[in-house]
């Protein structure tokens, strides 16, 4: 891959104040930079990918999440979806976790997999496979990564480092069937975790903003993405869970979403 073609920016993130990450077009070639850190050259419709790390003290936490983010970005090239969410199967029910960086996605799942009958997908990365069964989320992560403060409340010792791993006891071995998506938001003010039902154009925008998304000007790949987030909205149930923030109440989420997937895994079963 030697072309290098004048490259054309067509977004960046965040999108106030300095970019950290932004995404181009130079050709017949997308281009992703993480400024300073790495760069991502792939053909439009991901048939040949580079991904170049910049040299340097690069962490093997950040290589390992460099490297997730772009097989995403070049997974969405090929038309297939990936969710910047953290996702738990039981008895063959996947559910994914949506929210902003800090709003909890990876200690719920990893709260709900100390429980040995919860399997995990995905701690920050959720593909998703559109098939003949539906649709299901694929397994991509091994570990939790928690913030100190969570790690500490779950009796680890986080040392010096921002996240710290956590081994779940069990990790999926194949896909599971994606039956619901809750999106997560802090409440101070709400004196137990609520599940509020998401419906119609509240679901599609709340899985449009999750998507890692490559192609900003190719026609054909949003076509096909439009397409798959369409079946999620019409397959999956849409929650949104309002909680509060002191992790010392923190054990009554996990509660309340393993309830919900008993129900879902139940309604499954049925005849």
């Amino acid at each position: 891959m030697t072309d290098r073609a004048p490259i054309r920016w067509l977004h960046h993130w965040p999108p106030d104040g300095p970019a950290a990450i932004r995404i181009g077009r130079a050709g017949d070639q997308i281009i992703a930079e993480w400024i300073g850190v790495a760069t991502l050259r792939a053909e439009v419709h991901g048939s040949a990918s580079e991904l170049v790390v910049e040299s340097g003290s690069v962490s093997p936490r950040v290589k390992e999440k460099l490297r997730e983010q772009a097989a995403a970005l070049v997974r969405h090239l090929r038309g297939g979806i990936t969710l910047h969410a953290s996702s738990v199967a039981f008895e063959g029910v996947a559910i994914a976790f949506l929210g902003d960086s800090y709003a909890g996605k990876s200690t719920l799942a990893a709260q709900l997999c100390a429980d040995p009958r919860f399997a995990l997908l995905s701690d920050d990365a959720a593909a998703i496979r559109h098939g003949d069964a539906g649709v299901e989320i694929l397994p991509t992560e091994r570990d939790h990564w928690l913030r100190p403060d969570v790690a500490r409340a779950m009796g680890l010792d986080p040392g010096d480092e921002p996240k710290i791993p956590k081994e779940p006891l069990r990790s999926a071995r194949g896909g599971a069937r994606l039956r619901a998506v809750i999106a997560l938001a802090f409440d101070d003010a709400a004196p137990v975790p609520t599940l509020r039902p998401v419906r119609g154009a509240e679901a599609f925008s709340l899985l449009s903003l999750s998507t890692f998304r490559f192609a900003f000007d190719v026609p054909d790949v949003l076509r096909q993405e439009l397409d798959g987030l369409a079946q999620i909205v019409e397959q999956a149930r849409f929650y949104e869970l309002r909680r509060p923030r002191d992790l010392a109440r923190m054990d009554a989420s996990p509660r309340a979403v393993a309830l919900l997937l008993e129900d879902l895994s139940r309604e499954g079963r049925a005849p």
